[in-house]
């Protein structure tokens, strides 16, 4: 209710907006109109229709989807909204496109597979190559289904590691200086006997510091008194400092990672602190400096900025604002790896279970064969070849595919996969793999075993 969209925005993406919405039309006019058509096609005509099939050219469309996904984020840069965009629409690509990349591969292999198979005596292997030749929807479906429920488990766990990396940053700027340096962020203009009263408030020797960013220019200005900026070893006199120049003193050089990046200007000024607080149309942060080094408490800074302000003032750590809410994070993060890896467990069931009643199905074939020549291998390989290898592979692709997808989150900061959750995947659909086909060859046995010969 009654939210405002800036102008700037809606002339920005105005022709985003516009053919988002033509494209919508259009789509929506398609959809309506083709059952209607198919059905009226149907009615006319008496012959039988052969299914058709997707062309095995489209499978193509899969290596250019994953290289745009792996690679095309790369053209931007990191964190911005192209950035995002282009991960977002190459992982959604590479993913569509990734099944009819497996159904081409499972019918390409089908016939060199019966060949084996004929040429090492093998009746189960030559069953499966002209299935995978002839019918590789079931097989596509299996193997593609947990492709993609793996790779979307690692792409949660690379998400929650790149929403993390500011808390990360914090960490490591909080293990590098220590707790010597506090932010009033957006600190309110004070008097000089109120900046004198917040030093005084200090259990330790403090300095103030006045950091002024200008939203218009990529510049900083830090504005102090001499004994201040001495305390940061710089020098008291007015002075610029070229974009990215290294600081002798290694909390400036976080404080102003923090409030910049690596092409800000930096304008160093002796004066007041107080007055530099009363710059207007800009961001000002009261910035405490412990003189010696030492650990500077925070509660003493909130309270007196409490009896100043009835509001009182974000006081904290430097990146400290990210650290509690990523406590938190991260344990959600936890919980939704550890559902999501369970949801893949059950998946796994399910898509087995399914090539179980797919073979059973397709497979009576096989129990004739198995009761007259006395071979029950022939069931155990058959069934390897329709639920065992398939999902075997679909873990062991799952995760390389998966990774690939999560590159250009590792890329840009986030958690790199690690090994141990990959191995896990990869073992524990294995050992599925292998209970249901152990059931499912104990099945293809009890067939077997209650077949009788019926005019066959």
């Amino acid at each position: 209710m009654d939210y405002l969209t800036s102008a700037e925005d809606m002339r920005q993406w105005a022709w985003l907006l516009t053919s988002s919405l033509l494209l919508a039309v259009i789509l929506v006019a398609v959809s309506a109109s083709l059952p209607q058509c198919a059905s009226q096609f149907s009615q006319r005509s008496t012959r039988p229709r052969k299914k058709h099939r997707v062309p095995p050219q489209t499978a193509l469309l899969f290596p250019i989807a994953l290289l745009l996904a792996v690679r095309g984020p790369d053209f931007f840069p990191t964190g911005t909204g192209n950035f995002m965009l282009a991960i977002y629409c190459g992982t959604g690509l590479a993913l569509i496109t990734l099944p009819l990349c497996i159904a081409a591969g499972t019918a390409a292999i089908g016939n060199p597979l019966a060949r084996k198979g004929r040429a090492m005596g093998s009746p189960a292997t030559v069953l499966a190559g002209r299935r995978y030749a002839t019918h590789p929807g079931p097989i596509a479906r299996l193997v593609s289904g947990l492709v993609i429920a793996i790779a979307l488990l690692i792409q949660i766990y690379a998400w929650n590691g790149y929403m993390g990396l500011p808390a990360r940053q914090a960490e490591e700027t909080r293990h590098r200086i220590g707790d010597s340096l506090v932010v009033a962020q957006n600190s309110p203009a004070l008097t000089e006997a109120q900046v004198k009263h917040v030093l005084q408030a200090s259990p330790v020797p403090t300095e103030a510091a006045a950091l002024i960013a200008s939203p218009d220019s990529n510049h900083l200005q830090v504005q102090a008194s001499c004994t201040a900026l001495t305390t940061l070893k710089l020098p008291c006199i007015e002075t610029e400092l070229p974009p990215g120049a290294g600081y002798n003193d290694p909390r400036l050089d976080e404080l102003l990672r923090w409030f910049s990046d690596e092409t800000a200007r930096v304008t160093v000024r002796p004066g007041s602190v107080a007055q530099a607080l009363t710059a207007k149309d800009s961001s000002r942060q009261l910035i405490l400096v412990s003189s010696d080094g030492r650990a500077l408490p925070t509660a003493p800074f909130k309270k007196i900025f409490y009896e100043m302000r009835p509001m009182g003032v974000d006081v904290d750590y430097l990146g400290e604002s990210w650290l509690r809410p990523a406590l938190v994070r991260e344990k959600q993060g936890n919980w939704i790896v550890l559902f999501g890896a369970a949801g893949v467990l059950v998946l796994s069931l399910a898509f087995g279970f399914a090539g179980l009643a797919e073979l059973t199905r397709a497979g009576r074939a096989l129990t004739p064969l198995s009761v007259l020549t006395a071979n029950h291998r022939v069931l155990a390989l058959a069934t390897a070849w329709n639920v065992l290898i398939p999902m075997a592979l679909a873990a062991l692709t799952g995760a390389m595919f998966g990774t690939w997808l999560a590159t250009p989150l590792a890329t840009a900061g986030g958690s790199s996969i690690p090994n141990s959750l990959l191995g896990s995947i990869v073992l524990a659909v294995t050992v599925i793999a292998i209970g249901l086909w152990a059931y499912g060859v104990r099945t293809a046995h009890a067939m077997a075993n209650s077949w009788r010969p019926n005019g066959e």
